[in-house]
């Protein structure tokens, strides 16, 4: 029979392939519930979310942020990516303090992504992601995007994200028709 060393020392290697390759962000799916819930009962990995961990160390005390706080924009982006893929970005402030290089947590991440459900996730110690839908209407100018086929283009990625399209030309016909009417 098996020692719970060697079992221990099992899940550690399982942990140890996945931070070999990179991984900050653990999902539920990357390791066996075995593998999972031994490396969670002797606190090598800490549980952020629903299906969602992070690597930790055993030493630290219960409620300790340093694993988080560490871990913070590595699990962001991989969490972000596997949710929306490349259609999302951070707010505009946000992107600039990381430019400049400030790497400060923020106490709420504003996300925006078409696919997104206007919600807040929280996080470990008192962290959240707010999801914001980033487009309503996508308003088209024809003569602005490249014509009639970019148009159509656009058009079928808008319908991909469930979003509405509206027709928008300023200066063309369609505008001074309706100007003109009225």
């Amino acid at each position: 029979m098996t020692s719970p060393q060697k079992k221990l020392a099992k899940s550690l290697e399982v942990l140890r392939s996945q931070q070999d390759r990179g991984a900050v962000a653990i999902r539920s799916s990357d390791l066996t519930r075995t593998h999972r819930e031994r490396l969670l009962k002797n606190g090598f990995i800490d549980k952020v979310m629903k299906g969602w961990y992070i690597p930790a160390s055993p030493q630290e005390s219960s409620g300790e942020s340093t694993s988080w706080y560490a871990s913070f924009w590595t699990f962001c982006a991989a969490y972000l990516q596997k949710r929306f893929g490349t259609s999302w970005s951070l707010s505009p402030e946000q992107s600039l303090l990381l430019h400049v290089g400030n790497m400060t947590v923020p106490l709420q991440l504003h996300v925006r992504s078409p696919k997104s459900r206007n919600k807040i996730t929280s996080l470990p110690h008192n962290t959240s992601l707010f999801e914001m839908r980033a487009i309503d209407v996508i308003q088209v100018d024809m003569t602005q995007c490249g014509g009639i086929l970019e148009t159509k283009k656009i058009c079928s990625t808008a319908e991909t994200y469930s979003l509405m399209v509206a027709p928008h030309n300023v200066g063309g016909i369609i505008s001074d028709f309706r100007f003109n009417i009225a």
